[in-house]
């Protein structure tokens, strides 16, 4: 075997395992540690005719680390996820683990896409130096 290929073996292998520390491990951590759960939106006040709406909710923080984002999706009846905009309109915290209110959050949603149960969202936050952790949480709704 010549060196061009094992250069391009190496170079593979490489490639790979990025992918997968970049990709892979940050999910697989969120699934098995998340950092938080139990998220539960308690009030949604309707805030624009454009459909955002401001929601209120708890939420438990179980493992001490740094808030990096939120992202919101929506996902349609048959499966389509769209990326949907958000602010947060409460002072940003930081928090230690343990259970609390968050809010008033705006969220490019109409109250019916959340309550249908439609509402996805991902909270990315830094434990550790090797990658950010995403933590999956399907949007809950008790009114």
């Amino acid at each position: 075997m010549s060196r061009s290929w094992i250069t391009t073996y190496k170079i593979i292998f490489l490639s790979t395992l990025t992918w997968i520390g970049v990709t892979l491990l940050p999910q697989i951590e969120g699934y098995f540690l998340p950092v938080v759960s139990n998220a539960k939106v308690t009030h949604i006040e309707e805030a624009s005719p454009e459909g955002w709406s401001t929601v209120y909710g708890d939420i438990s923080k179980l493992r001490d680390c740094t808030f990096v984002d939120l992202e919101f999706e929506y996902v349609s009846p048959t499966g389509l996820r769209v990326y949907v905009q958000h602010e947060f309109a409460e002072p940003s915290s930081v928090r230690p683990p343990g259970d609390f209110g968050f809010g008033p959050w705006r969220v490019q949603y109409t109250p019916d896409q959340i309550r249908s149960g439609g509402a996805d969202a991902t909270a990315v936050h830094e434990c550790h130096v090797l990658w950010l952790t995403r933590t999956h949480m399907p949007v809950e709704v008790e009114e």
